[in-house]
């Protein structure tokens, strides 16, 4: 049984997923950039170390905002881009997980970006537990892929967080 969390950064430029099998005991806070600097790198260390014991992370380099602005030129429904977009994104991830041994999925945890896409998270990990909102669960994703978003080389340190480009 497996807890995928899902989190975005950069404006959808990086997709950040991560598996777990426990749940997080952390406070959950609001977006890793909103926390003071002192307390940010604390907060950061922990929730990394804690996806380096129990789980695995993925971040994929997606840069959806400029492929729908280049797939959509005459296109009167963007939203259709949008959605094949994530959804080819996803199932990258997907089959990445999959080919690691991190499936089935369970429960999808997603953050609040990803509510208009709830139908594409249940078709994509085959689960109808998708919860969206800010939790503990999705601060793990947060944390990846607002490192990933900052500063990529800091990732190279934790051998299950992969980049996918």
């Amino acid at each position: 049984m497996f807890f995928l969390c899902l989190d975005m950064s950069g404006d959808w430029r990086y997709i950040a997923a991560v598996v777990t099998v426990r749940r997080p005991h952390f406070v959950s806070c609001s977006h890793v950039a909103r926390v003071g600097r002192r307390r940010r790198w604390r907060v950061v260390r922990d929730l990394l170390d804690f996806v380096e014991e129990n789980g695995y992370g993925v971040c994929v380099f997606a840069d959806l905002r400029s492929k729908v602005k280049s797939f959509a030129v005459g296109t009167v429904n963007r939203g259709v881009v949008w959605r094949r977009l994530l959804r080819f994104e996803l199932v990258r991830v997907r089959n990445h997980l999959m080919s690691k041994g991190y499936w089935p999925i369970d429960t999808v945890f997603a953050d609040n970006e990803f509510a208009v896409f709830r139908d594409v998270l249940v078709t994509v990990f085959r689960t109808r537990n998708v919860v969206i909102g800010k939790n503990e669960y999705v601060a793990l994703a947060d944390v990846v892929a607002y490192m990933n978003f900052r500063d990529r080389r800091f990732l190279k340190r934790y051998k299950r967080i992969s980049e996918i480009v």
